[in-house]
């Protein structure tokens, strides 16, 4: 029986790049495929570890920021300061047949239509969706993640409150967006409300301060706040918000801003002050587990596969 795994990283640095891999236990066959943003030009180049003079380029409107969506199969190429977002079917699909997946290798191609808007930044994959944040438009554009590699674009807009750098995200049969204050400076983001995709409050605002932050890990999505984690999970009557307060235990006067979510059980992986993190178990107490480092951190990533793997 073969085993494919497919898995892919995101460095958010104009010489980094999203980097999708394909292994067979069986055969040893490894291919990874890497897509570069040139830090002076606007273009993309790709290649494949194992030929790398074997390469292509795609060319964009500005400078790029690399995500790679929907396991790998796709990458999305933000460039904020010139509002566009460009799509490239990375030629590496996952196809599941139960107890193991098929893997289809072909040529990378960009995808002929983008998006554009006021100052695109954060995005989120989950649940089949992308979904890109117009930080000064004012909604978030929902992208379908399946067909992107079929070469599609097919997109609806989730109306926001007002335009603020924030994020949307779908939680169930519901969506979630974060909220921000009338005041036009920076920190003014209080909370998120979950609301229907044509943007429709449908209850009360759960405060978040200073929100910065998503991950997803099993049936939660979590945020970082000033006064804790943020947790929200499906409900029967929509999401269900629940506030995880930092312990007495934990360095005064620092916050959680980037979480890392597991994929192989439920916990999140979070930073915590300039030499710390947090390992966050969602369900259970205690919810926090502290991790002092022995130099500054300067940045981290969590095994998808192997939650107790980190790197800093």
């Amino acid at each position: 029986m073969k085993r494919w795994i497919l898995g892919a990283s995101a460095l958010a640095i104009s010489l980094g790049a999203p980097a999708a891999f394909a292994e067979d236990h069986e055969d040893s066959i490894t291919l990874y495929r890497v897509f570069v943003g040139d830090h002076d030009a606007a273009k993309i180049t790709a290649f494949d570890l194992s030929e790398p003079d074997h390469r292509w380029s795609f060319d964009t409107t500005g400078q790029n920021k690399l995500y790679a969506v929907n396991d790998g199969a796709a990458v999305v190429a933000v460039q904020s300061n010139d509002d566009a977002v460009h799509f490239i079917n990375s030629g590496i699909s996952l196809h599941s047949h139960g107890d193991h997946s098929d893997i289809d290798i072909e040529a990378p191609v960009a995808i002929e239509e983008s998006l554009t808007g006021p100052r695109p930044f954060h995005i989120i994959d989950h649940d089949g969706k992308v979904v890109v944040n117009f930080d000064k438009g004012g909604y978030a554009a929902i992208v379908d993640a399946p067909e992107l590699h079929h070469g599609e674009l097919e997109t609806s807009e989730l109306k926001q409150e007002r335009a603020h750098h924030g994020f949307a995200a779908p939680v169930g049969q519901y969506w979630v967006t974060s909220v921000a204050t009338d005041t036009p400076v920076d920190g003014t983001r209080i909370g998120l409300r979950a609301v229907t995709e044509d943007g429709e409050p449908t209850g009360d605002v759960a405060t978040c301060t200073g929100i910065h932050g998503e991950a997803f890990s099993g049936a939660f999505l979590a945020a970082g706040c000033q006064e804790g984690v943020l947790t929200v999970t499906p409900g029967e009557d929509g999401p269900v918000f629940e506030m995880l307060t930092y312990p007495d235990d934990l360095p005064e006067g620092e916050t959680t801003g980037t979480l890392l979510g597991a994929k192989s059980m439920q916990v999140f992986l979070g930073n915590y002050g300039s030499n710390g993190l947090v390992v966050i178990d969602p369900a259970d107490e205690p919810h926090f587990s502290y991790i002092e480092l022995p130099f500054r951190r300067v940045d981290f990533a969590l095994d998808p596969a192997n939650p107790f793997s980190a790197m800093c």
